[in-house]
């Protein structure tokens, strides 16, 4: 399939935008999502799922949804995702990629796999990323006070479901990663995510080798 920018897009019962950027999973190295940006001044980028796409060309892909549909993808919020420093990633990373996708503007899914010790996948409790309302930023509120934000997920390569979370270092406990499994989240409401444990208890977790 062949994804390029600044494509025009068409919804089944009409043109909608243009292409802008494509959204890579990390950890397998596979484009998920396009961002397009819908014709008309100051217009916002919504992000597509790559299951929606039915038929590509060099200069336009058609989508299997209508315009109305389509507006309820998702706007694309930059600050939810990782650039190609931040994932860890160099230009020579993507040459597996089709020429015309090497050529688009790439973001990436805040997702890692772990080193260390935080036991097999068999032991932990996972969620499928499409599944797991949490987001890159999201705060994070332990049950007696915010304890930082998440910075990225830990999912498990073999089926990319989520595994913990990850508190980057210079929030609350500055120099550690701290790895927070999933089943200590106990809700999460408007942005927030509520744990099941105390501050303490955060404190306590394992620190995280991340492989990025």
């Amino acid at each position: 399939m062949e994804i390029s920018l600044n494509a025009q897009v068409n919804c089944n019962d009409g043109p909608i935008g243009k292409s802008v950027r494509a959204v890579l999973n990390p950890v397998t190295e596979t484009i998920t999502h396009v961002t397009v940006r819908p014709d008309g001044m100051g217009e916002s980028e919504h992000v597509v799922p790559i299951e929606t796409i039915s038929a590509t060309s060099a200069g336009s892909m058609d989508l299997a949804v209508s315009k109305n549909q389509f507006y309820l993808y998702p706007v694309f919020e930059e600050h939810r995702f990782l650039d190609m420093e931040e994932a860890g990633l160099s230009p020579e990373d993507l040459e597996a990629l089709p020429e015309a996708h090497r050529a688009m503007d790439h973001v990436f899914w805040p997702f890692v796999t772990a080193e260390g010790h935080l036991g097999t996948y068999e032991d932990v409790q996972q969620i499928p990323a499409g599944e797991l309302a949490i987001h890159r930023g999201a705060g994070v509120e332990a049950s007696n006070g915010r304890v930082g934000q998440v910075s990225e997920l830990v999912v498990n390569p073999e089926n990319n479901h989520v595994t913990h979370l990850v508190l980057r270092k210079g929030q609350l406990f500055g120099h550690h990663d701290i790895a927070v499994p999933i089943a200590d989240v106990d809700y999460v409401d408007e942005g927030i995510v509520y744990l099941k444990i105390d501050k303490a208890a955060v404190k306590d977790l394992p620190d995280l080798n991340i492989k990025r």
